[in-house]
C-alpha cells in the first residue's frame, strides 16, 4: 500500500509541476503584452523604461524581452532594464559607441 500510495503523490506532483510549467510561461507572456501596452512611449531624452533606441538601424524598445515585433511598420526588438546590453547603454548619449557581443553599435538616437 505504501508503494502505490508513494507513485500517486509522485505522479500528482508531476501533473501539478507540468500543468504550472504550462501556465508560468503564458501568465509570463501575458504580462509582457500588457507592459508593452501600457508603457509611456513619449519622448525620453535619456535611456529608461519606455526609450526606443536605434542602435546600427534597428530599433529597440527599452520596457520587456521580446522577439522582434512590428510596430507602425517599424521592426522592434523589446529589451529589458535587467539586459546586459540596456547595462551597456546606461549613461550614454546618442552619438557613442558601444561594445555588445564582440559588436560594436553606435547609438543613433534615443526618444
Amino acid at each position: 500500500m505504501s508503494r502505490s500510495k508513494t507513485i500517486e503523490q509522485a505522479q500528482a506532483e508531476l501533473a501539478t509541476d507540468l500543468s504550472e510549467s504550462f501556465d508560468d510561461p503564458v501568465h509570463s507572456h501575458s504580462d509582457k503584452i500588457e507592459k508593452l501596452a501600457t508603457m509611456d512611449y513619449g519622448p525620453k531624452s535619456a535611456f529608461e523604461e519606455g526609450s526606443v533606441v536605434k542602435l546600427n538601424g534597428r530599433l529597440f524598445a527599452i520596457v520587456v524581452s521580446t522577439g522582434k515585433f512590428v510596430f507602425d511598420g517599424n521592426e522592434i526588438i523589446g529589451i529589458s532594464t535587467q539586459s546586459p546590453i540596456y547595462a551597456e547603454l546606461e549613461g550614454k548619449r546618442d552619438g557613442d559607441a558601444i561594445s555588445f557581443n564582440g559588436r560594436e553599435l553606435v547609438i543613433e538616437a534615443v526618444a
